[in-house]
């Protein structure tokens, strides 16, 4: 036990460091911007961030599977590695031909064609970045995986508030700080693992490609689909163009996107153990102990949470009260996310990644018709609304799927847990009276609910249970 707790405190470290900056970030932006620009700048970064991970086309999650069976890594490293960013260069000089109608619509004027260039010369470069941090979690190095994900928050914050008081006030400066911080500061990690892209005596394995391309190209269609669903909400308030509607909706994503941060911790550090636990032959009851305290902790996380955007209005400022209001809901994304970590195992176990994209299509036609009708009906509610709908949806199809696959944990405790944390952030959205008691009774009930956990927990520390982790 103290082994995996040493190695998720590890993994904890740089993402609740990279939360600590952005919630300093996050107000420093809202009070420098206009609400207009700080909507065309988290707009542009949403769409942005998307991009990388698609030009991996899934062969990083090809290298992380290998990795443990590859007798040679560096190897197997560059074997994946190599498509990705011959894909990532291809994208780059058709966003050179295409860069001045992209920024005619993003930004409703041609003369920030030149964003649109370098934004796609960092997702080109982020492919390294990419690969590296699998290369550090397969390790199991987890303060080395901390080192590199907060060294890169904080160098591209301190760029972006040098360039936004030195260069421009607008979304164009604190782009230029976000691209260029993250380019630095990859070209970095470049040099520090260049061992890894000494390609000389490189030689093409037809055979270990293939096997890591019938595994990786379902991922293709799958990321694809996960970075239109991640920004339909944003696609759609961005169409209707409501004055405000984008600047709350994406205010309300960002400091979401520290619980994400958070998360990441437990994400990092878990998927490499379950790999080894599996070929080790552990038993379910430790897989189903990890997904029930993980459920604990995060239901409670999201009620300290829900109280603690009463605040929001004061940190942000006053064109961002609306921003509590639809935090719950936003907040469901990474909360649902890291629970499905645990159910989802099934399908990296027996390889069966074609599922992740039949999970896509399960859920890409429901969001769809949320964002479709529910966004133009309640503006940036509709979309936080679309957004906790569709990562329900998620969640059930991962775990559906995970389970056709042979591995499954019992969803009890789950299934009333989540419709609870679901309806009480239906309840912070849309209603107006007894916010608070309402949160404290559904609170005490799921408490109530998870006592087995709670005793659980108990056992182990005392070592009453035995687990071997």
């Amino acid at each position: 036990m103290g082994k995996i707790l040493k190695n998720m405190a590890g993994f904890s470290l740089g993402p609740i460091f990279s939360g600590l900056i952005a919630i300093v970030q996050i107000p420093l932006l809202t009070r420098l911007l206009t609400p207009e620009s700080y909507g065309l700048f988290t707009f542009f970064k949403l769409l942005l961030l998307q991009i990388p991970r698609i030009l991996c086309i899934g062969m990083d999650q090809a290298f992380a599977r290998e990795f443990h069976s590859a007798q040679d890594r560096r190897r197997t490293f560059q074997q994946a590695i190599l498509p990705a960013l011959l894909v990532g260069v291809l994208f780059f000089l058709l966003s050179i031909v295409f860069a001045k109608p992209i920024s005619r619509w993003a930004f409703h004027t041609e003369k920030d064609a030149l964003l649109i260039i370098f934004g796609s010369l960092w997702a080109l470069i982020n492919i390294i970045e990419s690969f590296v941090l699998f290369l550090v979690r397969m390790q199991e190095r987890g303060f080395d995986f901390s080192k590199i994900t907060a060294g890169a928050k904080l160098f591209t914050f301190l760029l972006t508030v040098i360039l936004l008081v030195t260069y421009r006030k607008d979304y164009v400066g604190a782009a230029m700080g976000m691209i260029f911080g993250n380019i630095l500061y990859d070209l970095f990690l470049l040099y520090q693992y260049r061992e890894f892209f000494d390609f000389r005596g490189f030689q093409w394995d037809r055979v270990l490609f293939k096997r890591m391309w019938l595994y990786a190209y379902p991922y293709i269609l799958d990321f694809a689909l996960s970075s239109l669903l991640n920004s339909l909400g944003n696609l759609t308030l961005h169409g209707i163009q409501v004055p405000g509607s984008l600047a709350i909706y994406n205010a309300a994503l960002s400091i979401a996107s520290v619980f994400s941060l958070i998360t990441a911790a437990f994400t990092g550090f878990w998927f490499p153990i379950s790999i080894r636990w599996h070929e080790e032959h552990k038993s379910q009851k430790q897989f189903s102990f990890v997904a029930d305290v993980l459920l604990l902790v995060m239901s409670a996380a999201f009620v300290l949470a829900l109280l603690g955007s009463m605040l929001l209005p004061f940190v942000l400022g006053k064109n961002y009260s609306a921003v509590s209001t639809i935090f719950g809901l936003v907040s469901l994304q990474p909360i649902f996310l890291v629970l499905s970590e645990t159910t989802v195992l099934g399908i990296t176990f027996a390889r069966k990644t074609k599922y992740n994209l039949a999970i896509r299509l399960c859920i890409f036609f429901p969001t769809l018709l949320a964002n479709m009708t529910l966004t133009p009906l309640w503006g940036y509610r509709g979309a936080a609304l679309a957004l906790a709908i569709s990562q329900v949806v998620f969640y059930i199809a991962r775990t559906y799927f995970s389970k056709r696959s042979g591995f499954w944990i019992p969803q009890k405790k789950q299934a009333v847990v989540m419709t609870g944390l679901f309806l009480m952030a239906n309840y912070w959205a849309f209603a107006g009276a007894f916010k608070v008691l309402v949160l404290g009774v559904a609170f005490l009930f799921m408490l109530y609910f998870q006592r087995g956990t709670i005793r659980d927990i108990h056992a182990v520390y005392k070592k009453k249970e035995v687990l071997d982790f």
